[in-house]
């Protein structure tokens, strides 16, 4: 799969994902190339993706690794068949596949993956328009339905390698950030008989700068906290009717991430502080027998990340809820439930009282591309979210809310 260099890291790695998939449907072997972390996108460098976040070069075949073989081959003066290049669409390359099964080449890209026909019938799409608006002469991956399943049928490639060759670990702790409770219980005017609340960490991505998505749609995201108050409450009351006594409790904490922090996510979303102290600080408030002195009057914060730590915290938060950006996706794609195992805690974590159950819950949002490019996105994992912001099988996420402690 050639690559368009100077695409964000959503795209590189979809990219990457395609270029396997092509693989597979050309049954040939995936060459990863390197050089695509090295050019500086709209976003930055991302030298450190293959440095050590997610070091693909470490399994599998690399354009390096091609061309030494080649280098080998005419030192040893292997006389060998030349080896072909058959460049096109996806669809032009998949079909000489099917007459040519040695030494070639098959190349294509992420905006080549149409024909033309489909490319100008889908020029009218409204689905179609965010590309379109950008590349009007291409058409791309992300809106060629042959591909759903995609992230679904390549997350475990990816996530094997991300669990067992990652090296990175963010500066901080979301447990960090978190402001400090006052959880003593000598306090006079609490019961010593309440249990302290667990803090569940739900990271939100914004996509601000060079593309905002969901701008000034304030029932969009009215409706979504809506949802989270509602399951939280469910979950901490059906617990304490089920045990008839003094049970943990669960309440959320809210991460945006965004590009420049609170200062660029305020000025596309002003709503979003009093959201907070309508529909989290009001509910963490009103939970049967959270202790009032532990209650955070700022229930949502606004840290300041760089691409790396943000993608980090994505990955490995309690809840996740996508922007319908490609970045967000990746995050999406390499979260992993693990029911048996728990986090070891840290003093300064107990102390906060911050819950690292490994069942992570994702609420993904409507790609940017539109409805079409969902079974593109999307794994079986994730709880889907429409346009309007309501979260599809609600019910799942109160269930696995339930079985927090």
């Amino acid at each position: 799969m050639d690559h368009l260099r100077i695409t964000g890291l959503g795209n590189k790695i979809t990219e990457v994902i395609f270029g396997m998939i092509l693989a597979e449907r050309t049954n040939a072997t995936y060459i990863y190339d390197e050089d695509i972390w090295h050019y500086t996108g709209s976003h930055g460098d991302y030298a450190w993706f293959p440095a050590g976040f997610l070091p693909l070069q470490n399994v599998e075949v690399t354009q390096q690794d091609l061309n030494r073989w080649k280098k080998e081959q005419v030192q040893l003066q292997v006389h060998e068949e030349k080896i072909q290049r058959i460049d096109g669409t996806w669809d032009q390359v998949i079909e000489s596949s099917r007459n040519i099964s040695c030494h070639v080449e098959f190349h294509t890209r992420f905006d080549q993956c149409c024909s033309t026909d489909a490319s100008e019938s889908d020029s009218n799409n409204s689905t179609s328009n965010y590309h379109h608006h950008h590349h009007p002469n291409y058409c791309f991956c992300t809106m060629s339905k042959s591909l759903n399943g995609a992230f679904e049928s390549i997350k475990w490639r990816l996530r094997e390698v991300y669990y067992s060759q990652s090296n990175y670990t963010a500066p901080k702790d979301l447990s960090e950030l978190l402001p400090q409770y006052n959880n003593n219980n000598n306090n006079n005017n609490v019961s010593n008989s309440l249990i302290p609340p667990r803090i569940v960490t739900i990271v939100w991505h914004i996509r601000v700068g060079d593309v905002v998505l969901h701008k000034g749609k304030i029932d969009y995201f009215e409706r979504i906290f809506a949802q989270i108050k509602e399951s939280f409450e469910k979950a901490n009351n059906h617990k304490h009717q089920q045990h008839n006594r003094n049970v943990t409790q669960i309440i959320p904490h809210i991460f945006f991430l965004g590009e420049g922090g609170k200062d660029i996510i305020l000025q596309s979303f002003p709503f979003l502080p009093e959201m907070c102290r309508k529909y989290i600080y009001s509910s963490n408030s009103e939970s049967i027998n959270i202790k009032q002195d532990i209650i955070d009057p700022n229930p949502c914060s606004y840290p300041v990340m760089n691409v790396r730590e943000t993608l980090y915290h994505m990955i490995h938060s309690n809840i996740l809820i996508t922007s319908g950006s490609s970045f967000a996706s990746v995050a999406a794609l390499l979260r992993i439930n693990d029911n048996n195992s728990t986090t070891t805690t840290t003093s300064s974590m107990s102390t906060t009282g911050i819950h690292y159950n490994k069942q992570l819950i994702t609420l993904d949002a409507l790609p940017k591309e539109g409805e079409e490019a969902r079974g593109i996105y999307s794994v079986s994992e994730s709880l889907q979210i429409d346009q309007e912001g309501n979260i599809q099988q609600i019910e799942l996420l109160e269930t696995l809310l339930e079985k927090w402690d």
